[in-house]
């Protein structure tokens, strides 16, 4: 076998290793989607949250046999009065309007600098390629 194809096989191969191993080693970037935390949800959120995932246990119970017809039916009842009390008293707080429009308010600033950051980072790179 010729020197240079070993040498070129060994480079090949610890590029290859290197390419593949990087990405454990490296730390771990945050997410760029932040995680929703109970904690941070309004209490209407938080109950709303609870009262759905209740919903789905009763009818997963049911479908697995888990429930009687009748338990069933009795529970369905319930949390779905509940669901309809909170999604009207939602509704309420969103004709109020005043949290809503903060965060609304909140998001369409943050998103107005983001768009003006881009903006001037593009301007930027284009100066450059002039430049050159």
């Amino acid at each position: 076998m010729d020197i240079t194809a070993l040498l070129l096989g060994t480079v090949v191969v610890g590029v290859a290793v290197y390419l593949i191993a990087m990405p454990l080693v490296q730390p771990v970037e945050e997410s760029l989607v932040p995680e929703v935390d109970l904690d941070e949800l309004d209490p209407i959120e938080k109950e709303k949250e609870s009262v759905f995932t209740t919903l789905g246990e009763i009818e997963f119970d049911y479908q697995m046999k888990k429930l009687s017809e009748d338990d069933y039916q009795s529970l369905q009842n319930v949390y779905r009065r509940q669901a309809v009390s909170i999604l009207k008293e939602e509704e309420g707080v969103l004709k109020a309007g005043a949290p809503v429009l903060e965060k609304a308010a909140v998001i369409s600033d943050i998103e107005k600098e983001i768009e003006a950051e881009i903006e001037a980072e593009v301007r930027r790179l284009r100066q450059q390629k002039k430049d050159r």
